[in-house]
């Protein structure tokens, strides 16, 4: 599972274009390497499941979960993700 934060904080400092990239090259390392499912969800205020386990993680699956993305949530509950 990979998690992303969808907080306001994240538009500071390329961190949000950083963590775009980030997604991408490890989503296809591990696609590449055939390491088995993969989970993406964005936390924030809330957590969402955003690329479920049981979906393959394709170019186009990758491409529509940046749509999510808003960096607008206003706080960060990092404690949510392990729920």
């Amino acid at each position: 599972m990979l998690a992303i934060d969808d907080s306001s904080s994240m538009v500071d400092n390329h961190s949000k274009q950083l963590a775009y990239e980030s997604l991408a090259l490890i989503a296809n390392a591990l696609t590449l390497l055939e390491s088995g499912e993969l989970g993406i969800c964005s936390f924030g205020e809330s957590v969402r499941l955003l690329h479920p386990f049981t979906e393959q993680f394709t170019t186009q699956s990758g491409a529509r979960l940046l749509q999510h993305f808003t960096f607008e949530q206003k706080k960060t509950k990092i404690a949510q993700v392990g729920n």
